[in-house]
């Protein structure tokens, strides 16, 4: 069930109306209100409020301001991530995998086939859509696996 936000008019008796919340508590419900409930990053937005509530912090202004521009921005990243992934497109650059001897690089390239000719790979893996931040999660995620004190013969350039 998807909860609005919305205040929904409610007949009073002699015919007057009046705005009924739509169920939010009260101590959100004026929070929610310094933002704005169109924005396309408004749930963005809801979860950076919600994450700077749980820390315990008081929710100044700048406080809400700087949680609408995280909210802004995870949503623009959001929505770059799902235009990549649509089948058939070609993302702007990528997360690749490449094989070289016993070595695995991850990388991330805009021009995989000039990369690819620089390093000259014994076998490309694989690749995924993603740019800096792909690659870095993708080194964090196989960071138990990295090797560090590699002499230059292994052939990889950075």
């Amino acid at each position: 069930m998807v909860q609005s936000n919305r205040k929904i008019p409610i007949a009073r008796p002699y015919g007057r109306a009046t705005q009924a919340s739509t169920g939010l508590r009260p101590s959100v419900e004026d929070r929610v209100s310094a933002i704005d409930q169109d924005d396309p990053a408004f749930m963005f937005v809801a979860a950076e409020l919600q994450r700077v509530r749980r820390t315990g912090e008081e929710l100044t202004p700048d406080l809400i301001s700087t949680a609408v521009s995280a909210g802004r921005k995870k949503h623009a990243q959001y929505v770059q991530d799902e235009a990549d992934s649509r089948p058939g497109r070609i993302p702007e650059s990528i997360v690749y995998y490449v094989r070289r001897g016993p070595l695995v690089k991850i990388g991330y390239t805009a021009q995989p086939h000039q990369r690819f000719r620089d390093l000259l790979p014994d076998e490309i893996l694989a690749w995924e859509p993603g740019g800096k931040a792909e690659e870095a999660r993708r080194h964090r995620q196989f960071r138990e696996l990295r090797i560090t004190n590699l002499d230059s013969s292994a052939g990889f350039s950075r």
